[in-house]
């Protein structure tokens, strides 16, 4: 009897018990490599979305590829050892190589937690892959695209917008016409001041700075690489002076205005609109919103060109040559006499485009944007005609500006049940509070938080009495 000896062939006096199996198995998962990038881009000019990866050095009775999230949950178990990882959110995903018995084993499954792995297995080394998505997104801007640089002409700067981008990094930048870097900036406003004449390109930008290059001032657009996505591009033509004074344009300015800035009920106020074509070409096919304000009716109309339609409440100009001015006069006739009244018109229509306005843009909720637009606000009157000034020996708001609150405070007593209400210059009641019999130096503080920044008015009116005092709104 010796080690290395066969037991079969012992002899002599000697007797065995029964014997017990041990089985020993031997894994490793060895180690794992890939010659690709381990950055997934999604959404961005080069797409690879998936990975070859190689294993060595493994053994054992059963080996499979698995991948698991950056919380180790187990998402994929498989034989191929390429990997797609199309689908998938944005994230690390680490990938491994097992050799496991599968007789003795326990929690290799899709959604368990490769922590909670018993058993006969090993595992490789990990190797970590990062999915990143990337859009551009889509921009857009309201401003002209086509600046004259005149001296005080028009806007020397253009605002864009940016929607639906994702990545890690975002910048806005612009070419030139041969698609060479020249700006490179945060901010959405491009100031087009200083910029020589031609054309120009806007673009947002989303990378992740893996494997990325090529973006700096100077260099070509198309040479970036990486993991990046650029937005739709917007294009921009700079004229210098020589070929804005060629080119021909229209710039269609308006106004309104009245002799009457307080009124009483049962009275006519006159109105006078002046529209300017300031460019240097006819302006055709013109027509100017004028609407009939709530609380007033039609009296009267004439103008020096063109024709107001009552029943469209538009004023129709078959031509506005360049330089010229036209006129519409109207008179309304109010029914109500404590209310803020505001007249909004704008252009709303012309065949030639407007070097620094869009017709029709504007709804009147924030007042005038534009030079092809414009308001008027008119107020009542106290009971006794006596100047709207006098109002703040009565009442008084403040602060103006407030950005949180008002406080409406009394000098005097009603007794009677008044309402408040705060408007804004479009006259739309956008808060109402009622209050009885109100004593003298009593005050309200009222929440002005959700306003957004702009002129507002408070309107205090009772069964005698009506008042109108006006307060700014800043953020």
């Amino acid at each position: 009897m010796a080690v290395g000896a066969n037991i079969a062939n012992l002899s002599g006096c000697f007797d065995l018990s029964n014997g017990i199996v041990v089985s020993v198995t031997v894994v490793n998962g060895g180690t794992i490599s890939t010659n690709d990038l381990t950055t997934i881009c999604i959404g961005g000019a080069t797409v690879k979305d998936s990975i070859s990866f190689a294993a060595t050095g493994s053994s054992g009775p059963s080996r499979t590829w698995l991948m698991t999230d950056a919380q180790g949950t187990i998402l994929t178990i498989q034989r191929p050892r390429v990997f797609g990882f199309s689908g998938l959110g944005a994230g690390n995903y680490t990938v491994f190589f097992i050799a496991f018995d599968p007789n003795n084993t326990n929690g290799l499954e899709v959604g368990a937690n490769i922590a909670n792995l018993s058993g006969c297995f090993d595992l490789s080394n990990g190797i970590v892959v990062s999915i990143v998505y990337v859009s551009g997104g889509v921009i857009s801007t309201s401003d002209i695209t086509t600046l004259c640089l005149l001296d005080n002409l028009v806007q020397d700067s253009i605002t864009f917008s940016v929607s639906g981008t994702v990545g890690p990094n975002k910048i806005w930048l612009m070419v030139d016409e041969q698609g060479i870097i020249n700006t490179i900036q945060r901010s959405k406003i491009f100031d087009f001041g200083d910029t020589e004449a031609g054309l120009y390109t806007v673009y947002f930008m989303a990378w992740d700075t893996t494997n990325f290059s090529g973006l700096e001032i100077g260099a070509f657009v198309a040479n970036i690489s990486g993991c990046f996505s650029l937005s739709n591009g917007i294009e921009v033509v700079v004229y210098d002076k020589s070929d804005c004074q060629l080119r021909q344009y229209v710039d269609l300015e308006l106004t309104i205005s009245t002799s009457a800035r307080t009124y009483n009920i049962y009275q006519q106020v006159p109105y006078q609109i002046v529209i300017t074509n300031k460019g240097n070409q006819s302006s055709t096919g013109v027509i100017v919103d004028a609407p009939i304000p709530a609380g007033m009716v039609y009296t009267s109309s004439n103008t020096t060109n063109g024709q107001y339609k009552i029943f469209e409440k538009k004023w129709y100009i078959p031509e506005i040559v360049a330089g010229g001015s036209d006129t519409l006069n109207l008179v309304f006739f109010t029914l109500v006499g404590n209310a803020v009244i505001s007249n909004f018109v704008q252009v709303a229509a012309a065949n030639e485009e407007d070097l620094d306005s869009t017709p029709n843009n504007n709804n009147g909720e924030e007042g005038p944007t534009e030079d092809d637009e414009d308001i008027i606000i008119i107020v009542p009157l106290l009971n006794n005609n006596s100047s709207i000034s006098k109002v703040e020996n009565l009442i008084q708001v403040y602060p103006s500006p407030a950005v949180e609150e008002i406080t409406v405070a009394w000098n005097n007593t009603f007794n009677t049940t008044s309402v408040l209400n705060i408007v804004n210059v479009n006259g739309i009641v956008l808060k109402t509070l009622t209050f009885v019999n109100v004593s003298e130096h009593e005050q309200h503080i009222i929440s002005v938080r959700d306003l957004s920044s702009g002129a507002y008015f408070v309107q205090i009116i009772n069964e005698k009495e009506a008042y109108v005092l006006p307060f700014l709104k800043t953020e």
